[in-house]
């Protein structure tokens, strides 16, 4: 009886606090239209669909200024996400190699591993994008002197320069999209049996998609370098100084705060562990990376989920460097529409999604280890 008393009271709480939530978020949306209807400022999303009449200076979906804000934004979106993936792949393999190297009994490669850390991690993170971004356009020479660091690859004040494949049909594309979703439903879908090696179909799927990718690529697409002209490079892809600097300074500054998660994960590991490695007659690297690593995973990765969130929240800052992003399109259309709470509101439901998205993946992935390490 009593517990079903507590039960009720709980049920009854959670109620009022649900109630006073929706009472102020009420109050706070009608003095909002209130407070605009006031001074004449427009509201609603219908501008959504107007012509942006700007231009985004790269971008990896063809927008026009024809096209629509929702358009602009939806690029701002793709632009941030581009750079945040490949800040979180690189800062986790940097922030990895340079955590085991605080750990190296070498004192050479442990002090330098110890200062790269302490410095990078206590200089704000929009500082050391302010500093890339000088170094990538004031820094780096003309088209004239441009750094060849690869055949066909040049780094100048412009940006980095690479060959592209021009002309390759969506068809690749496609397949290959659809051999990645054919593996996950099969995967997610079959009866797990322990006769049973899922692997081998999911192989035959991929490389299926793979070898079609391949062959349209070969067959219908054609090989454009960059070449040097009087007027700069023309054909072949750039990126440009500021995707350049505001992905170093994401995976400089993120790889610090990731190398002490992994060198606190591998402290946590007791230290029989290694004693029974060294015992074995392993090398100290081999110990590390076969034994303690492994172990120290159950433990960094929860800390490593909240760090990739925080590189998906820091590309906001790329408005002050400007990288297009979603927050730079964001504040450039509240500056020509001046509907700011429609496209603040926007923005934060999209950031929101993305962390929403991300928390739910990790969570899930796991969830899915630790069940195959059977805790």
């Amino acid at each position: 009886m009593k517990r079903n008393t507590s039960a009720y009271s709980d049920l009854v709480m959670q109620l009022v606090v649900i109630c006073i939530i929706a009472a102020c978020l009420v109050l706070l949306a009608i003095n909002l239209a209130d407070n605009l209807e006031e001074r004449s400022i427009r509201s609603g999303f219908g501008f959504l669909w107007h012509s942006a009449g700007f231009e985004i200076s790269q971008t990896l979906i063809p927008f026009s200024p024809k096209d629509s804000y929702a358009a602009a934004l939806l690029s701002g979106l793709f632009n941030t996400i581009i750079v945040a993936i490949i800040a979180i792949v690189l800062a986790t393999l940097f922030g990895a190699l340079i955590g085991i190297a605080a750990l190296s009994r070498n004192p050479s490669v442990c002090i330098f591993a110890r200062t790269y850390i302490e410095w990078v991690r206590n200089i704000p993170l929009l500082v050391q994008l302010y500093v890339w971004y000088a170094v990538f356009t004031q820094m780096m020479p003309s088209y004239q002197q441009a750094h060849k660091l690869l055949p066909h690859v040049y780094l100048d004040s412009t940006g980095l320069h690479f060959p592209v494949i021009q002309n390759m049909h969506s068809t690749g594309f496609i397949s290959i999209l659809i051999g990645i979703i054919a593996i996950y439903i099969y995967r997610f879908t079959q009866k797990r049996h322990e006769n049973k090696r899922p692997i081998s179909i999911q192989s035959v799927l991929l490389l299926t998609a793979s070898f079609t990718f391949i062959s349209w690529t070969i067959y219908s697409s054609s090989f454009n370098p960059p070449k040097l002209t009087n007027f700069g490079f023309k054909g072949g892809g750039v990126l440009l100084p500021e995707f350049l600097a505001m992905l170093l300074g994401l995976t400089i500054y993120n790889a610090a705060f990731i190398a002490e998660i992994f060198r606190a994960g591998v402290l946590s590991v007791p230290a029989g562990q290694r004693e029974a490695g060294s015992a074995l007659g392993l090398s100290y690297n081999i110990v590390i990376l076969k034994i303690v690593i492994p172990q120290a995973m159950i433990l960094i990765r929860p800390p490593l989920s909240n760090q990739y969130l925080n590189i998906v929240k820091n590309t906001s800052l790329a408005m002050a460097i400007g990288y297009p992003d979603l927050m730079s399109i964001a504040n450039t259309i509240i500056n020509q529409t001046g509907q700011a709470v429609e496209i603040i509101a926007l923005t934060m439901g999209i950031y929101f999604a993305l962390s929403l998205l991300i928390t739910t993946f990790l969570n899930h992935r796991n969830k899915k280890i630790l069940q195959n390490m059977g805790r």
